[in-house]
């Protein structure tokens, strides 16, 4: 047993000293020392069978190479030692070069962005200097409609009283006529409607807002009561809101109380069309027990359409055409900003 061990220890110890024989070999170091080893690599390789091994007894075979490979071993592990520390030095002047070499790149790249950077900076602020300076005499972002909150998509706090007051004709803006005829501009394509809209007698002139009946709520109603050219002309305004049950069925029976020429307008954001359905649908049926948002029948909505008493008008287009062709003939300073804002507000609906 103890002979078998080693063996085994020899062995292993002559595996590790091949590896480490053939790697200083390849290494190239020649020395006196060299060709022992040499014979010895091949004096293993007959211990491990290849060749012929010596005529000496297995046990003091073992015994005396273990104490060469001690020798050996110790010997080559301070050479290879040395080689380290050689190489570990080689190594140290090289990195500090490398250090060096790289902080002379780094405060060289720093010093270029730096001013790089500074002329961008330089640059910026020009712009922003002349920005600063467009914006003290024009104030783009001052809107009286934006900084008051919660009053953009109001109908009956914001859309329904401005509009109601550029149309009326005695309106607290001065300018008479013009929000109203620029309105029946958009209405009309045909000269001779403009005109009969347009003939106003003061004294019969009448615009309200939120006007109740009993037929509904109006947004705004446009009466004119003369006996030469009557009409009536009713908004119903629509920024975000649904349609309610039969609401423009039911603003349509009012007009037809009322005598001559009757309008009803339908504005919303975009111009789209109300909610409908067919008479015998039961959305309609619904609509007529006050549920749903069925506004018009199908059949009452397409006959309006071809007699033009509904009028679909949207903000985007018509309102704010409107408020562009009166702005040129403005003449309060005051009432052009106002409009102006208006119209810039619109555009953010």
């Amino acid at each position: 047993m103890f002979f078998t061990a080693i063996l085994q220890l020899e062995k292993q110890l002559i595996i590790y000293i091949k590896t480490i024989t053939s790697a200083w070999i390849s290494a190239g170091l020649q020395s006196a020392r060299m060709k022992q080893k040499i014979n010895f690599l091949q004096f293993t390789n007959n211990l491990l069978g290849q060749g012929n091994p010596p005529k000496t007894k297995p046990y003091s075979l073992a015994v005396t190479n273990h104490i060469y490979f001690r020798i050996l071993i110790n010997s080559l592990m301070k050479e290879i030692t040395e080689k380290q520390k050689l190489l570990i030095e080689e190594h140290k002047r090289f990195f500090k070069r490398f250090q060096e070499k790289y902080k002379s790149v780094e405060k060289f790249k720093i010093i270029n962005d730096k001013q790089r950077f500074s002329h961008l900076l330089s640059g910026t602020k020009t712009i922003k200097s002349i920005y600063d300076n467009i914006s003290k005499h024009f104030a783009y972002g001052f809107n009286i409609f934006k900084i008051l909150r919660n009053i953009k998509t109001k109908e009956e706090i914001t859309h329904t009283p401005l509009l109601n007051n550029l149309l009326n004709i005695n309106g607290s803006h001065k300018q008479k006529k013009l929000f109203y005829d620029n309105l029946l501009k958009r209405l009309f394509d045909c000269d001779k409607n403009i005109a009969y809209f347009s003939d106003i007698q003061k004294d019969f002139f009448n615009i309200s807002a939120e006007k109740s009946t009993f037929y509904g709520r109006l947004d705004i109603l446009i009466e004119h009561y003369s006996k030469t050219n009557p009409f009536v002309i009713c908004i119903e305004n629509k920024i975000y809101a649904n349609d309610q049950p039969l609401q423009l069925e039911r603003y349509y029976n009012f007009l037809k109380t009322k005598s001559g020429q009757k309008i009803l307008i339908y504005l919303t954001i975009n111009g789209k069309k109300p909610t409908t359905a067919p008479e015998k649908s039961q959305d309609y049926i619904n609509a007529k027990k006050g549920i749903g948002n069925v506004s018009i029948s199908d059949e009452l909505y397409n006959d309006l359409i071809d007699r033009k008493i509904i009028k679909l008008l949207s903000y985007k287009n018509d309102i704010a055409k409107i408020l562009e062709l009166s702005r040129k003939d403005i003449k309060s300073e005051n009432v052009k900003e106002i409009v102006n804002q208006y119209n810039n507000l619109i555009k953010t609906l």
